[in-house]
């Protein structure tokens, strides 16, 4: 139970037990939200301190296959063997490095094993494609529709192709 009792030795308007002032303690939290400030300031400023939101992605070229530019990608090549993966979004190549091994503990070297470019792959629909080809797969999915007879969302029907 909290006692409420004005006391003689405290000013008119407190109560008893009251909990000590502690206005330092919110000092970091008032630092955080001031350098969070200033950085957000900075980012929205430009080199003469005037505020400019309109020019900020102008550098960036948009590419028409969401990322751009270059990935990389480290991996297993095979049971011993690791290597490097690029990948050029914009120019639709991939190329791929074997990491080789120096003898002692110095650096490796790279040996490129592997590029081409995928600008016309995807136009291929059935190629070297493993068992369950894209024919048999919409064969499937055909008997499943006719089998279940689960209604079509409107739409979504006539983007599937038909098996023939």
């Amino acid at each position: 139970m909290v006692d409420r009792t004005i006391r003689h030795d405290q000013p008119a308007g407190k109560l008893g037990n009251s909990a000590p002032e502690r206005s330092g303690r919110n000092l970091p939290l008032w630092l955080i939200a001031g350098l969070l400030a200033f950085i957000a300031a900075m980012l929205v400023t430009d080199q003469n301190g005037r505020i400019d939101l309109t020019d900020r992605a102008v550098a960036q070229i948009g590419s028409s296959a969401g990322a751009g530019g270059i990935m990389a990608f480290t991996g297993q090549l095979n049971r011993d063997q690791y290597g490097l993966v690029m990948i050029d979004v914009d120019a639709g190549t991939v190329w791929i490095y074997e990491y080789i091994r120096s003898g002692g503990r110095g650096a490796g070297r790279l040996k490129l094993v592997a590029a081409r470019s995928w600008i016309y792959d995807r136009y291929l629909e059935d190629y070297n494609c493993a068992p369950l080809r894209p024919a048999e797969v919409a064969k499937l999915v055909a008997q499943q529709r006719n089998t279940l007879q689960v209604p079509s969302t409107e739409g979504f029907e006539s983007k599937i192709p038909r098996p023939q």
